[in-house]
């Protein structure tokens, strides 16, 4: 098939998708993000006794807003956080959403510092000091399944297997 026959079909189909399912898209974004104290250092958990929670279930619950929880999702590490765009068609309206999102975590994070005291930061890539990893690093709120699957990322992880 010739370069200008793919980009004829390429078109014809997204032209179809756009009339047929508006609300779909080719373009969306999953950003990860590293939970950090005052101090730079992962959140793990907050609370005492059975009241101990894993930072990022604390967050969901207590410091995002119900209805922005849809985007947002665990990660295999109670300090991690990811947020996803809905489908757009265009780059342009995954990234705007994407920016709007990382907002929402700054204010999620300022919310939860202003409880505990403490300026809350955000971090996308490696954690700046080693961390103690184990099956203990695994948020609460997931269900069996992902935790077991989670057990294998943290064993990987960890080197071991």
């Amino acid at each position: 098939m010739s370069p200008q026959k793919f980009a004829d079909k390429y078109l014809l189909s997204l032209e179809q998708s756009l009339k047929e399912k508006p609300l779909s898209g080719l373009n969306g974004f999953e950003q990860e993000w590293n939970l950090l104290d005052e101090e730079l250092r992962p959140l793990l958990t907050v609370g005492v006794g059975p009241n101990q929670q894993s930072f990022v279930d604390y967050l969901r619950a207590e410091s995002i807003p119900q209805w922005q929880t849809q985007f947002s999702q665990l990660e295999v590490f109670h300090w991690m956080i990811e947020w996803a765009t809905r489908p757009y068609y265009t780059p342009r309206g995954a990234i705007y959403e994407a920016r709007l999102m990382e907002a929402s975590l700054i204010n999620a994070l300022h919310r939860a510092g202003l409880n505990f005291g403490e300026r809350l930061h955000y971090w996308h890539g490696n954690l700046l000091f080693l961390t103690d990893i184990g099956h203990h690093s695994i948020p609460g709120n997931w269900s069996i399944a992902k935790k077991t699957l989670s057990r294998k990322n943290v064993l990987i992880y960890m080197g071991t297997h």
